[in-house]
């Protein structure tokens, strides 16, 4: 909705403009505007990934040196369950610390 709502403003402020074929070179600008946004979603998703990633080795390591499930869950701001799944995923190998 918004996107049509912006794509529109762009088509009226080329047509007024005076530019030929504002209604092709409007969407072409939305094609583009879509594009960077997807692509900075795919960079903030795989940024925010490898934090995870990052946070699931410490915590495999810490698992490794039996370090309490409760304080893991505590010093991550996490659930003991995650640390649960965590610890599985390390003893299957899906976790290199």
């Amino acid at each position: 909705m918004i996107s049509e709502d912006l794509e529109r403003t762009i088509r009226t402020a080329l047509s007024s403009a005076g530019i030929a074929q504002a209604e092709h070179v409007a969407a072409s600008i939305m094609r583009a505007i879509r594009a960077e946004f997807e692509g900075e979603s795919i960079y903030i998703d795989r940024q925010c990934s490898a934090r995870v990633a990052e946070r699931n080795r410490i915590i495999a390591r810490a698992i490794a040196d039996n370090a309490s499930i409760d304080r893991l869950a505590s010093r991550f701001g996490v659930t003991a369950r995650l640390i649960r799944m965590i610890r599985a995923q390390y003893r299957q190998g899906r976790i290199t610390p």
